[in-house]
């Protein structure tokens, strides 16, 4: 639901796998395959590496320091770091709690997009 009211042409996915995979993955969790897709096919360094997400962003045309990176591993929180971003840490998928000065969210519940008149996107926390 998150990922389907963000504007099509505001969000990427970066990710380690090569793409015939990132596919096969993206489909089977029913995520909708973004406009934007890097995978590791698309970068000569991976995480922990700037790269992916250098290229997202110029893919998107923004600059990564107007990006929001959503990591749940430490190699994606460094590269998001290293490449500029903002960076929330989704912590869903650890038993253990991540030593970060981010942001943290259990999960995609409860925050929502909200797309100022001035173009600017926000997050907005939502009942539930």
């Amino acid at each position: 639901a998150f990922l389907t009211a963000l504007p099509r042409d505001r969000w990427a996915i970066v990710t380690s796998a090569p793409v015939a995979l990132a596919r096969r993955r993206l489909a089977a969790a029913g995520i909708p395959l973004p406009d934007v897709l890097v995978t590791s096919e698309d970068v000569t360094k991976g995480k922990p590496a700037p790269d992916g997400y250098k290229l997202g962003a110029a893919r998107l045309g923004f600059d990564p320091a107007d990006c929001l990176v959503f990591e749940d591993v430490p190699a994606g929180i460094l590269a998001g770091e290293s490449a500029g971003a903002n960076v929330a840490v989704i912590t869903a998928t650890h038993d253990h709690p991540l030593e970060t000065s981010h942001p943290q969210l259990a999960n995609y519940l409860g925050v929502a997009p909200l797309v100022a008149s001035d173009g600017t996107l926000r997050l907005v926390h939502t009942a539930g």
